[in-house]
This record gives C-alpha cells, sequence and structure tokens, in this order.
C-alpha cells in the first residue's frame, strides 16, 4: 500500500494499491471511533481483571458510550426487524423515549415518519 499527496487513489494490481491522502483524511472520523472504542474496551478490561484479582481494591468498570458508536454499528450492519429480539426492540424504544423535547427530531415532527407501520387508532393511544 502506498500512501501518496500527489497520486490519485487507485489499485494498480494485487499487489500495489495508491491511497491518497485525502481519502484516508475523510476516513479518519470512523477510524477515530474505532480507535475509541478499542481504547475504552481495553480500559474496562484491565480495570475488571484488576477488580477480579484484588476485589478490595479496585471496582469493576462499564464501558462509556462512544459518540457515533450506535450510528456507526446500524449502518454497517445488515439489519432486519425480523432479526431483533423483543429485547432490542425494547432497548431501541426505551432509548427513542428519551429523547428530549428540544431535539430537532421532535420538533420538526420527524419522530412520526419514524413511525409508518402504527395504525391510526395505535397513534391516538400514544400518550404525551
Amino acid at each position: 500500500m502506498i500512501i501518496s499527496r500527489n497520486k490519485s487513489s487507485a489499485v494498480v494490481n494485487k499487489k500495489e494499491v495508491i491511497i491518497n491522502l485525502s481519502d484516508i483524511e475523510k476516513a479518519r472520523p470512523s477510524i477515530k471511533n474505532i480507535q475509541e472504542k478499542h481504547r475504552e474496551e481495553q480500559r474496562v478490561l484491565c480495570a475488571n481483571l484488576l477488580s477480579d484479582i484484588f476485589p478490595a481494591k479496585f471496582k469493576r468498570a462499564k464501558n462509556k458510550y462512544i459518540k457515533n458508536s450506535l450510528y456507526e454499528f446500524i449502518s454497517s450492519q445488515d439489519l432486519k426487524i425480523r432479526d431483533l429480539s423483543d429485547g432490542d426492540v425494547r432497548s431501541l424504544a426505551e432509548l427513542i423515549s428519551k429523547i428530549p423535547s428540544s431535539h430537532n427530531l421532535i420538533k420538526t415532527g420527524g419522530i412520526l415518519a419514524m413511525l409508518p407501520n402504527l395504525k391510526k387508532k395505535e397513534l391516538r393511544a400514544i400518550k404525551v
């Protein structure tokens, strides 16, 4: 793999690929997110190993959420509703219910566009 400022990204042959620096810069946000998640997973793993060995001296840790992780996961998967468990759907519904009324999705009514499969009767039953 060759990183170049001057050449365009191209596959030269099976053993040589040129990647323009600007293409790497475009990918940097996704790469950064993955690196942050890995660092966080390592931090929690180490903390929990120490907690298992020395419970009186170290507390168990939980992962901190890294922004865009959910977006990255959903956009990288071939998700179909039938593949989601009831727990998955409940977790999504709980998360959506916590969107503050000040969020643009709520203000613009975009939240209703997310519910195309609900019948009018079911919509009326939803308490606001």
